[in-house]
């Protein structure tokens, strides 16, 4: 993994303590770059939405098979929990 980038928690989702997930499904190309981009299942479209736009930004080693570079599908599920602040000293 050469470059990721975290999904931004929907604000509309976030005021309202709304938590969930979203898994998507994803092409590398010969030169690690994201290709096509399918949300496979989510709690809410804007968690899937969230998690789309996070994943086109990743960069990836390419991949190499038999000494070929080689497309590849992989699968990632976000999951969006709010977390309780963290006291200060």
């Amino acid at each position: 993994m050469l470059a990721r980038s975290q999904p931004i928690y929907p604000p509309s989702r976030f005021a309202t303590g709304r938590e969930g997930w979203a898994e998507v499904h994803f092409t590398v190309d010969q030169e690690g770059r994201v290709g096509t981009v399918t949300v496979a299942g989510e709690t809410d479209p804007e968690f899937g939405a969230a998690a789309r736009a996070a994943i086109v930004k990743w960069r990836f080693t390419p991949v190499s098979q038999a000494g070929y570079l080689t497309m590849v599908t992989l699968k990632k599920t976000f999951y969006f929990k709010i977390q309780a602040p963290t006291a200060s000293h």
